[in-house]
């Protein structure tokens, strides 16, 4: 706050103090740290106000990182685009509402889901919404509520398949292995993920850093490695002759074909 506050005045800027808010991240269970928000900041003899939760490019950021602001932001979004297609989809094919949910509903699910779907819970929730709208586009004698109750009946896959949709937490596998591939052929990240040296049979694993808290294992690198090394014998050692587009269909198979039988 300082160093914002001297930036502002060499450059003949003034800080709207009014406008400025504080966060102190702190771990959820850390009571040490929650006393520092009893103390107060000031600049300019004006108090800044100190918050829970804040956007930030789009994203809802809380002070102990967990997320779930931004879920239920998701969530309620999601609900929103829904349920203006639950107007339109009896008259729209199949090739039609696949096209839509992609650019209304999983667009929406897929922002920087690296980031924030750091919690299954919060993600199976999203899916279940869109689960229910599937089912009942499939069966048009279902009405909304009693899709909601059939669903735990129905083997929901098989709707999935028709439309060649993954589940959100499928998607989030599939963002990661995205994401490791892409950063381990782009040079400025050379050694950001490391190669196991084993054996060659297994060159193309990753070294899984190693965590010293939980909040770590939600870190975009620990998450990586670890989706990636799951994954990593099925398209082999081969990165310079497979292509992005290989890869990626080559990893969506795979996803499909471990899928449990009825997803929740």
């Amino acid at each position: 706050m300082v160093k914002l506050e001297k930036w502002c005045s060499e450059n003949g800027l003034k800080m709207n103090v009014s406008k400025t808010k504080c966060m102190n991240f702190y771990k959820a269970h850390d009571l040490s740290a929650r006393t520092l928000e009893s103390g107060k900041v000031y600049v300019n003899n004006k108090e800044v106000e100190f918050v829970d939760s804040f956007r930030y490019l789009g994203i809802e950021i809380d002070k102990n990182l967990t997320f779930k602001k931004h879920e239920k932001v998701v969530e309620a979004r999601v609900c929103g685009a829904i349920s203006k297609l639950y107007t339109i989809k009896r008259i729209l094919p199949i090739r039609i509402i696949k096209t839509v949910l992609s650019a209304y509903v999983i667009s929406i699910t897929d922002f920087v889901i690296n980031i924030w779907g750091v919690r299954s819970t919060g993600l199976e929730t999203i899916q279940k919404k869109i689960n229910v709208f599937v089912l009942a586009y499939f069966l048009p004698s279902l009405s909304k509520k009693r899709a909601k109750s059939k669903l735990a009946e129905v083997d929901i896959n098989q709707f999935l398949e028709k439309l060649d949709l993954l589940t959100v937490c499928e998607r989030r596998k599939l963002s990661l292995l995205k994401f490791v591939f892409k950063k381990r052929h782009f040079r400025l990240f050379d050694g950001f993920f490391t190669n196991k040296s084993r054996s060659r049979r297994e060159l193309d694993r990753l070294n899984v850093p190693a965590h010293r808290t939980a909040l770590y294992k939600q870190s975009l690198k620990w998450s990586g490695t670890t989706v990636w090394n799951e994954y990593y014998k099925y398209f082999c050692i081969c990165d310079d002759d497979v292509t992005f587009t290989e890869f990626v269909e080559i990893c969506k198979r795979q996803i499909v074909f471990e899928r449990g039988k009825i997803y929740v």
